[in-house]
């Protein structure tokens, strides 16, 4: 699965978060990954979209921060948020001024955080809302209707 939420801007000023669900499927294979497919950013697919939400919808919008989660499709979404959490918590203690993007492979999973420096000032409040977006395309995209 490829989950991303994205904050972006439009003409006025106003912000949102739209959020996207892939599966990758057959894309990259065997499902048992032993470390996960490329990164979108450098010709890495996304897979087939099951769910997107979209809360300021329209192509071009500019980011102004985003969240990239990577994982195995069958992956439950709070093994991947535990994952991350810990991912996070590693990187600060090991660089606690590293330089936003954020990426970082754990196991079978991908991650990346950015953010322009005027959301980086509330980077946890930033990353809450956006991986909660993530977390609710998946859930809109796999509970039954």
């Amino acid at each position: 699965m490829y989950l991303t939420a994205q904050r972006v801007l439009d003409r006025a000023g106003q912000t949102a978060i739209n959020a996207y669900y892939y599966v990758h499927g057959d894309v990259y294979g065997d499902m048992n990954w032993t470390s996960p497919p490329p990164d979108p950013e450098v010709g890495g697919q996304c897979g087939e979209l099951k769910h997107q939400i979209l809360l300021l919808p329209g192509e071009g919008r500019p980011v102004q921060s985003y969240v990239d989660l990577t994982a195995p499709d069958v992956t439950d979404f709070a093994d991947v948020q535990d994952r991350f959490v810990k991912w996070i918590v590693a990187t600060l203690a090991q660089q606690p001024r590293s330089p936003l993007p954020w990426k970082g492979v754990d196991g079978t999973m991908r991650f990346t955080v950015a953010m322009n420096a005027a959301i980086a000032k509330d980077w946890k409040r930033e990353i809450s809302a956006l991986v909660r977006m993530c977390s609710l395309a998946w859930l809109r995209a796999t509970l039954p209707a």
